[in-house]
């Protein structure tokens, strides 16, 4: 089991629940189920949900500039595993991971990419009510990851290729190709390239997970005007155009989206000082 973990640093509820929820509308694998988890929550279509992030938010105790809103968190589990994946399982992995993070407002439903399976979850970035950050150090994190991979052990015994191993230091040593590719196999450093970046756009919804989800792998991605441009190749240190790999499309879309969230935290900061400004009248 990988679990990575995206924060958002603009309120983008509504762009991030319709993208984890945008696979629903295809049929889904058979023995395996598309559902939708959802807990804290009030109604049972987005435009509540979102209602519901936006409430919270208006909770929140301190305002900072470099605030996270919400965080986007990718499980997913190794191909050859696929056999053994249960619509059962991942409802209670989406359970058991909403349990332990915190209480606070969660969304979550899987992904099914050929025989790769990914669960996307969507949690505010505050506790229910309180207005408090939901932060977790890396440690805690950590812990989080074992008690859920101890969980499908003890559950699931049959899922055998989805392992991490934590050593002494704290490094996860990952045995699982969905990501990384061995060069020793043949292939090329570009097919390498390639399919790091194609996995990353299967789960990213916006150019920050991209750009989070490449570096964690050694992979710098540059931009040119604000817009994404291409990667610097991890043995070379050379620049590779998006456009270059065949990732035009896939990129721009992502841009696009960029550029709304954008418009919606320019919209939102407007109309704060607006309300600012009224306020500081009635005072006078």
């Amino acid at each position: 089991m990988i679990i990575k973990s995206l924060s958002r640093k603009t309120p983008s509820y509504r762009q991030l629940i319709n993208y984890v929820l945008h696979e629903n509308e295809k049929p889904a694998p058979d023995g395996l189920e598309r559902f939708v988890y959802t807990k804290n929550l009030t109604g049972h279509t987005v435009d509540e949900w979102v209602q519901s992030f936006e409430t919270q938010e208006s909770y929140r105790l301190y305002q900072r500039s470099n605030q996270n809103y919400l965080y986007h968190v990718i499980i997913s589990w190794h191909i050859s595993d696929r056999q053994n994946i249960t619509t059962a399982m991942l409802k209670d992995i989406a359970r058991e991971f909403a349990k332990r993070r915190g209480i606070s407002l969660y969304v979550a439903t899987p992904h099914f990419l050929q025989n790769a399976v990914h669960l996307h979850v969507v949690h505010s970035s505050l506790e229910l009510l309180t207005g408090r950050s939901l932060r977790i150090s890396k440690g805690e994190f950590a812990k989080l990851k074992r008690d859920l991979e101890a969980i499908q052990l003890e559950r699931y015994p049959e899922i055998t290729h989805s392992v991490v191993d934590h050593d002494k230091n704290n490094k996860v040593r990952i045995h699982d190709n969905e990501y990384h590719l061995k060069a020793r196999t043949g292939t090329t450093d570009k097919e390498i390239l390639t399919h790091a970046i194609e996995q990353a756009l299967t789960i990213s919804a916006s150019p920050d997970d991209l750009k989070q989800l490449l570096q964690e792998q050694g992979i710098t991605v540059y931009e040119r005007n604000g817009r994404l441009q291409g990667v610097l190749a991890p043995k070379t240190n050379r620049k590779v155009r998006f456009s270059r790999l065949g990732f035009d499309n896939h990129i721009n879309a992502l841009q696009k989206e960029h550029t709304k969230e954008k418009e919606i935290v320019s919209t939102l900061d407007r109309i704060r000082k607006q309300r600012e400004e009224r306020k500081k009248e009635r005072e006078r």
